[in-house]
């Protein structure tokens, strides 16, 4: 039995495990960081998509407009369904552009730990 066994074997391995763990720790950061540079793109677009669209008093009044024609008589009643359904699609579309803005926004809440102190 030697005197002096300084384990030179085990402190290798722990010396790879710590090398190794913190490898892996920097690729969590880095998808962490990445998914939060993703979110923000993401709500970054929905919010300039949502002020680049009309606002809702601007389809309300095309939508008055649309139906004083369409009582004149002036404007077909095929034409009144697609305008409805045009009106209807935009409406659609903005909101689930306000919806991805909120996922977004509430997914970087997340990744900066701030869930819990953020209100809407």
């Amino acid at each position: 039995m030697p005197i002096l066994n300084r384990n030179r074997g085990e402190r290798q391995y722990a010396a790879l495990d710590e090398a190794r763990a913190a490898v892996s720790l920097q690729a969590a950061e880095d998808k962490i960081s990445a998914e939060r540079r993703k979110q923000i793109l993401r709500y970054q677009a929905a919010v300039q998509n949502l002020s680049d669209h009309h606002l809702e008093s601007d389809l309300i009044g095309k939508h008055r407009t649309i139906e004083r024609v369409f009582e004149q008589g002036l404007v077909s009643s095929a034409l009144v369904i697609e305008s409805h359904r045009q009106l209807y699609e935009i409406t659609k579309t903005l909101n689930e552009q306000e919806l991805a803005a909120l996922d977004a926004l509430w997914r970087i809440y997340l990744i900066d730990g701030q869930a819990f102190e953020k209100k809407l």
